[in-house]
């Protein structure tokens, strides 16, 4: 339990760890306030505060209380934007423009009439105050940017390493606090410093780059990442860094990819859709020009550092007759150097080797159903040697697999589905000698005695190659957004809460769909309703052949609309699976084709 006070919020301190600017190097304030003006939109929040008064019905902020030389300190960890709101109106105004200090004079506000509630975490209750945050905008209400996400826990993560802890206890401690597992956790720490390698070198090309937190980061992780540190076989350290042993030619390697991204801009999710492409990107140099010599150079100077190294280890003459020089050199410890450190890492061979295992590991290449409760993972993984052998169930090996997933209605433990995981379909992850993999499964549990069929909404395609069509454009982002939510309730369940959250969803996917499409093109609309909006963008699919008349006919009925309409506008309205599912159907193909003409982004009327 937190106790609760009310402060002035000129007495809180803004949190200079906070994910949304912690990477920016900020001195003072002032710095963060002038930030949050330029990209958080903080203006427009601060004069509606000033006009409307502060109001912050079942949203208290949240202060750390600490003490420095005797004085007692608040920092907010939850509400920056709030209270750097109240501080442009009285302690910052200087940051406004004249025409807003005159607005602000108008209003004759005073600091004493802006207190805040707030709920207060002390050092013994911190950890408990931060599961509260991350539930929230990890995977809530109120999410956070996947590169703010990444910043969470790296920030986190380095906090707990710095106060002596272990990197599998950080990854523990980071567990408690947070929704996702160990495995998301250290995938995100990994993509963090794997981008921020990618920013520093490409900065060669272009100094000037906007921040990290500002450029579009999705293709490089969801795409280029792991078919990268596959093709140049890389491992990481226990901080999660890429360990390189010629970071010369690795770092020419990131700046071409960055260059790609952020200046040429010639490299996106349209352009490479899936992680396939990877080879025929890299092989037609066209996309990436440089690239494959970039990396063949890589190859060869590690296919000849361990031939050398394999070589002085069998010629015992040759290293009986080394000069005392270069004995002190071979004598010198030289440790792992993260990704974007320009110098040679030198580790020797023997010790690379032993961070390697003797196994490959395989997941399912096709879903897996289960109808068991109970039911250990590790069934479905296979441990194979080298030459070819699958390792045997008893092996110790299996029990150095760690099986995870970040649905919130599956848990598991020890690599086993626990019974109180509800049904539905899943991404599993799996981390075994530093590599992870993912596969799905249908979780389909017996209830009652009573086998619990269940449907889905849309398959995985279908959201994969919607996310890829409308990904590259950032006027879109509202429409991705909607989709990963449905993605989270895709298997039906019994839970009608479940459906009154799927009826928004697809109701605001229907709407921002419309108005996009029409305003892409644009089109002439008689009105604003939404089954107006449907009908003239079913007609524009229609007249361009990309609807066929039986799908034309099908979407000419809008009851579901109007279904909707009324879950959404009144209480007494309700909604069973059975109009949420047909509502899919109906749609899928109007989205489908929608989505493509979108992505196309060309006005050909």
């Amino acid at each position: 339990m937190f106790d609760t006070i009310v402060l002035n919020p000129l007495e809180i301190n803004l949190d200079f760890n906070n994910p949304r600017f912690s990477m920016f190097d900020f001195n003072t304030e002032e710095e963060i306030v002038k930030y949050l003006i330029d990209f958080e939109q903080i203006k427009e929040l601060a004069f509606q505060i000033g006009e409307n008064g502060y109001n912050t019905i079942g949203e208290r902020i949240i202060v750390l209380k600490s003490k420095n030389a005797g004085k007692i300190n608040y920092t907010v960890l939850e509400g920056n934007r709030r209270i750097a709101s109240l501080k442009l109106l009285f302690q910052y105004s200087s940051l406004l423009t004249s025409s807003e200090r005159n607005k602000l004079k108008q209003l004759n506000l005073n600091p004493r009439d802006f207190e805040v509630s707030c709920d207060v975490v002390k050092e013994d209750t911190r950890d408990e105050a931060l599961f509260k945050i991350s539930a929230k905008h990890v995977d809530g209400i109120k999410t956070w940017s996947s590169i703010d996400k990444r910043v969470f826990y790296h920030n986190l993560y380095s906090q707990y390493r710095s106060k002596g802890l272990s990197s599998n206890e950080a990854l523990d401690k980071i567990k408690g606090i947070t929704p996702e597992g160990k495995v998301a956790i250290k995938n995100a720490i990994k993509e963090l410093n794997y981008l921020t390698s990618v920013y520093n070198a490409t900065k060669s090309y272009k100094s000037d780059l906007k921040q990290l937190t500002h450029l579009d980061t999705d293709v490089l992780v969801s795409r280029v990442f792991r078919p990268l540190i596959k093709e140049l076989n890389l491992k990481f350290d226990e901080d999660f860094q890429v360990i390189v042993r010629n970071g010369t030619i690795y770092n020419k390697i990131l700046a071409l990819l960055g260059k790609s991204v952020w200046v040429d801009e010639n490299l996106n999710t349209r352009v490479f859709s899936v992680q396939k492409q990877w080879n025929e990107i890299v092989k037609s140099d066209k996309v990436i020009p440089g690239l494959a010599d970039e990396i063949k150079e890589y190859k060869e100077f590690e296919k000849n550092k361990g031939h050398n190294e394999e070589s002085s280890k069998n010629n015992p003459i040759s290293n009986d007759t080394k000069t005392t020089e270069d004995s002190v050199g071979d004598n010198k410890e030289t440790p792992n150097l993260p990704a974007n450190d320009t110098r040679e890492n030198t580790t020797n061979n023997n010790d690379m080797q032993s961070q390697e295992t003797k196994y490959k590991f395989f997941v399912p290449k096709q879903s897996v159903i289960i109808k068991q409760q109970n039911y250990d993972l590790t069934n479905d993984i296979d441990l194979v040697d080298s030459v070819g052998n699958k390792v045997s169930r008893q092996s110790s090996e299996y029990f150095k697999i760690s099986i995870s997933c970040t649905h919130r209605n599956i848990v598991i433990k020890n690599n086993v589905i626990n019974d109180i995981s509800e049904n539905g379909h899943y991404t599993i992850d799996v981390e075994y000698a530093g590599e992870t993999k993912h596969f799905q499964i249908f979780l389909n549990i017996e209830i009652n005695g009573q086998q619990q069929e269940y449907e889905v909404l849309f398959n995985q395609q279908w959201y994969n190659e919607s996310l890829s069509k409308l990904s590259a454009n950032p006027k879109y982002s509202k429409i991705c957004g909607v989709i990963r939510n449905i993605q989270k309730y895709n298997s039906l369940s019994h839970n009608n809460d479940e459906y009154i959250i799927l009826a928004f969803l697809l109701r605001a996917l229907l709407e921002y769909t419309a108005k996009a499409y029409i305003d892409l093109f644009p089109l002439k609309k008689s009105n604003d309703n939404l089954s107006s909006l449907i009908t003239t963008v079913k007609g524009h699919l229609s007249d361009k052949g990309l609807l066929n008349r039986e799908e034309v006919k099908a979407l000419k009925n809008t009851n579901d609309i109007e279904t909707l309409n009324g879950l959404i506008h009144d209480y007494g309205t309700t909604i069973s699976s059975i109009d949420v599912k047909t509502t899919c159907n109906k749609y899928q193909k109007y989205f489908s084709v929608a989505f493509d003409r979108l992505s196309e982004g060309v006005n050909n009327g």
